[in-house]
């Protein structure tokens, strides 16, 4: 299997890990915690190193039919933004807050004028799918990690964004 395009380390199936180890963290004995200490800290330093300058990470496994190459960084980084987002362990190599704050800044940017998301920018038609993705991210940070007095771009995006999804799921 080694040298196909998919078998190589990914941010969206690490950011499914983290929110995994995550979601039962607690119920593990404290040496399995222990032992998932050095792993969690290995993760998210890959996830700072593949994080784009805009603040965006493309995914692995999705794509977008709408977006050249057929990326979909809306997919990649509402998935990374939710498991930093609810990331109750942070070591001190990796700044998680300023990952958080580029990876919403670049969802709000990239939300269509309609309210939704596309595969990327706001270029790509929206979706009910990237919509939700962004939505069910942006309000996970703003209710776990909210930045410093609250991006006031944050929470109308989230607003317009469930907006979009009520209307196109007809209510």
């Amino acid at each position: 299997w080694t040298g196909l395009p998919f078998d190589r380390s990914s941010n969206d199936l690490t950011a499914h890990t983290l929110r995994a180890w995550d979601t039962w963290r607690e119920s593990f004995s404290p040496q399995t915690r222990a032992q998932l200490d050095k792993p969690t800290a290995a993760a998210l330093r890959f996830l700072a190193a593949c994080q784009d300058p805009d603040g965006a990470w493309t995914p692995l496994w999705f794509g977008n039919q709408h977006v050249p190459g057929e990326t979909n960084r809306t997919h990649g980084t509402a998935h990374v933004l939710l498991a930093l987002a609810a990331h109750p362990h942070t070591p001190t190599h990796v700044n998680l807050a300023s990952m958080r704050s580029r990876a919403s800044a670049w969802l709000i940017a990239a939300q269509n004028p309609d309210g939704g998301w596309g595969g990327d920018s706001s270029t790509t038609p929206s979706s009910i799918e990237e919509s939700a993705l962004a939505v069910d991210a942006l309000a996970t940070y703003a209710l776990t990690d909210p930045p410093e007095g609250t991006s006031s771009a944050l929470l109308p995006a989230v607003r317009s964004g469930a907006a979009f999804l009520v209307a196109q799921t007809k209510n």
